[in-house]
């Protein structure tokens, strides 16, 4: 018989939000309310006399078969199941089973289907954040209550470890150099108090052999594995801060350089009228009736005078040749000159052997050449220490091998390990110390080295010393044969004067060339190219122009420019004075003139050839 109040309970039963099902001890229905039948997807009388296993999803049940003996009186037992509605589709349930004292069993049943789908989704997201952060490039820890809780594959690299794991458990401070400690636990304590992301801050990360590097650090607190954690993310700046240090001293040594240029063009003027003086000095003493007792200290006066201009030559090499042209050099005259360059950090450390026989010139550009030859140079002394010269040596061979010109240098310094050598001359790649060198000097010689055709070798070995060579290719021409025009003058002396238009600013050095010139020359000077424009435009009936390239105002390229529009035929006669054209504008006006201009300070018979051939004597 009915209980007369089962129809009150299940009254109660339909007012429920959740399915609530009764079943015998068999596991029979024998009761279900109204939510019950909308989850199921099943009238009442369907889901009466029907067994509890009809309702759950095959594979559920075959994955994990009832076991109502589980369910105890009194107790609750909780469970997941994914049940079968009457059209077949499935929702996971969340079901709470309890059995009463008369054996039956009561199931309190909720849909927790879209629960389930936000716990799975955020164990996807989990997982491919997880993903994201293991492929990132940066280091990446997260920690919670002071130890590391995740860390990926490059913060391992990045600190030493063979895997993540040794990090993992380990106290986050440690990985932080114990200078930088004070400010992170601020950081992270701020971050606990506000929740906000910490601003990027640069610290130093600590290496498992004790060693640090410099990174930026972004902080942000956020839920990992569904627990409040902090995560750091740090980005290794160390190469990038000895590659901008690297180009920060490129550019001083540019500047540098254009200073060393700038000085070179200033001393060039004075030096070029004393030296000429000097020599015209030195003409008169020698001659028959000159001044007794002036000979030796006009000769040591020049000797002086030539050795501030070898002096001024090397410092132009070193700022870099106005010239880029390639012509036929010789190879002596360049490794001679990086020798002189090279001697102060030379001396304190190998004695210098040199081995140089005659060899054919080569088709280079002897300002670049010279160039690699004193990095060769200076990379040999920085692998000797100071204090004992005596002890070691520097080699520098000069030797043709068949086709090609080959110049040796040999240390037998420190050497170079075998995984170096590949990479030698790699772009800023160096083996020195940082801050002592910038790895890019053996990138340049080779490059130089191939623009002239040739190729740079290299022997070393640990504790052996090393032996770099550059090889170029021989020019095998024979050099031209000398102009009759200087033939015909040394055999006889021109019978009529030509006409010379000197166009130059500097006065001491005006008044000594028409001095000198006016004894094969009609001279006719001009202090600006303003005035030599006048001059030309009166009258242009001359032989040769010899013009100054830098002058105030109107220069010697706005000069030759005018020169080209108005008396283009006397383009060709124009010979260029420089004391150190290190413009763009004044390359190329003398890539115009080939052959055609001299270097200040010079001495006058050099000067004199010039001007002979540029217009030979009728």
């Amino acid at each position: 018989m009915e209980d007369p109040h089962w129809h009150l309970i299940r009254s109660w039963m339909d007012q429920v939000s959740d399915g609530i099902f009764v079943a015998d001890a068999a596991g029979v229905y024998l009761d279900v309310n109204r939510r019950g039948c909308e989850l199921l997807g099943r009238t009442r009388d369907a889901i009466v006399g029907a067994h509890l296993r009809d309702m759950i999803a095959p594979d559920d049940l075959s994955a994990r078969p009832l076991a109502l003996e589980r369910v105890t009186e009194g107790g609750a037992f909780i469970s997941e199941r994914r049940m079968l509605r009457g059209d077949g589709s499935t929702f996971v349930a969340e079901i709470s089973t309890t059995r009463t004292n008369n054996g039956r069993y009561l199931a309190i049943v909720r849909d927790v289907t879209a629960r389930h789908e936000a716990v799975e989704a955020a164990r996807r997201a989990e997982e491919s954040f997880r993903a994201l952060l293991d492929v990132l490039p940066d280091a990446v820890v997260v920690h919670r209550e002071g130890r590391i809780v995740y860390a990926n594959s490059t913060a391992a690299r990045a600190m030493g470890c063979a895997s993540t794991s040794e990090l993992v458990g380990s106290p986050i401070i440690e990985i932080v150099h114990p200078d930088d400690r004070p400010m992170v636990i601020e950081r992270i304590r701020t971050m606990s108090r506000t929740g906000v992301a910490a601003a990027m801050q640069r610290e130093r990360i600590m290496r498992r052999d004790g060693t640090s590097f410099v990174a930026e650090v972004v902080a942000l607190a956020l839920r990992f594995d569904g627990q409040p954690s902090f995560l750091a993310i740090a980005r290794d700046v160390t190469e990038r801060e000895r590659m901008q240090a690297r180009l920060a001293q490129s550019e001083r040594l540019a500047s540098v350089g254009l200073l060393a240029a700038g000085v070179a063009h200033e001393i060039n003027n004075p030096l070029a009228y004393a030296l000429l003086n000097l020599e015209r000095v030195a003409a008169e003493v020698r001659a028959p009736g000159g001044p007794t007792g002036l000979q030796k200290g006009v000769d040591d006066a020049i000797d002086g005078a030539r050795r501030v201009q070898r002096i001024v030559r090397d410092l132009r090499t070193f700022a870099g040749s106005l010239q880029n042209e390639v012509v036929r050099v010789d190879v002596v005259a360049a490794v001679d000159a990086a020798l002189k360059l090279a001697s102060n950090e030379l001396r304190f450390r190998a004695t210098v052997v040199c081995e140089v026989s005659g060899v054919p010139r080569v088709r280079a550009n002897e300002a670049r050449l010279t160039q690699v030859f004193l990095n060769l140079l200076m990379n040999a002394a920085h692998a000797i220490p100071e204090g004992d010269a005596e002890r070691h040596e520097v080699r520098v061979r000069v030797l043709a091998d068949e086709a090609v010109v080959r110049v040796e240098v040999r240390d037998d310094g420190a050497g170079i390990a075998p995984e170096n050598v590949a990479r030698l001359f790699d772009p800023f790649f160096t083996t020195r110390a940082p801050g002592q060198g910038t790895g890019l000097g053996l990138s340049i010689c080779h490059s130089i080295v191939t623009s002239f055709g040739g190729r740079i070798e290299v022997e070393s070995a640990p504790g052996a010393g090393s032996t770099f060579s550059v090889v170029l290719p021989a020019v095998t021409t024979a050099p031209s044969d000398p102009s009759p025009a200087i033939e015909a003058r040394a055999s006889s002396p021109p019978a009529l004067r030509q006409r010379l238009l000197l166009v130059e600013d500097e006065r001491n050095l005006r008044t000594v060339l028409q001095s000198l010139l006016a004894a094969r020359y009609e001279v006719v000077t001009a202090a600006t190219g303003r005035e030599a424009q006048s001059l030309l435009a009166a009258d242009a009936a001359w032989d040769v122009v010899l013009c100054d390239l830098l002058m105030p105002e109107v220069t010697g390229m706005d000069l030759y420019a005018w020169m080209e529009e108005h008396s283009p035929a006397l383009c060709a006669r124009v010979v260029f004075m420089t004391g150190g054209a290190f413009t763009e504008r004044a390359r190329r006006v003398l890539d115009l003139a080939p052959g055609r201009w001299i270097e200040k300070p010079f001495e006058f018979d050099a000067l004199a050839d010039l001007l002979e051939r540029v217009a030979p004597w009728q």
